[in-house]
């Protein structure tokens, strides 16, 4: 180290300074602070994300069900504007499931908009 440090003042410059802020131990303390807020803040970053990500995809999956389960309805049973809404509507994807999967057998449309409710 002492080699390098003699032939170039910015490294000995840089070695005085790293030295200094290594023997203090509030700026030490300060520098850890700074790591773990950074840390926390890519973690709460990256949670934020992930959960936007999945957000987006259960809306598409939702969008599609409502979708398709209109488009199914109107062409076995015909349906009004109030069932589009109800269809429309409905979050809750395992009663869109369910409705989905019922709608071949079921004779009746309340059957499957019951489902809904």
């Amino acid at each position: 180290m002492t080699i390098l440090l003699k032939d170039n003042e910015i490294l000995t410059k840089a070695h005085n300074e790293y030295k200094k802020f290594t023997e203090d131990e509030e700026l030490r303390d300060l520098a850890l602070r700074r790591e773990i807020f950074k840390m926390d803040h890519e973690t709460q970053l990256y949670e934020a994300e992930k959960k936007g990500i999945e957000k987006g995809i259960e809306k598409g999956e939702l969008l599609d069900k409502q979708n398709v389960l209109v488009k199914l309805i109107t062409k076995k049973f015909g349906i009004t504007d109030n069932e589009k809404e109800l269809i429309k509507t409905t979050t809750d994807l395992e009663k869109l499931d369910i409705a989905l999967e019922d709608i071949i057998f079921i004779d009746k449309k309340d059957e499957i908009l019951s489902k809904l409710r």
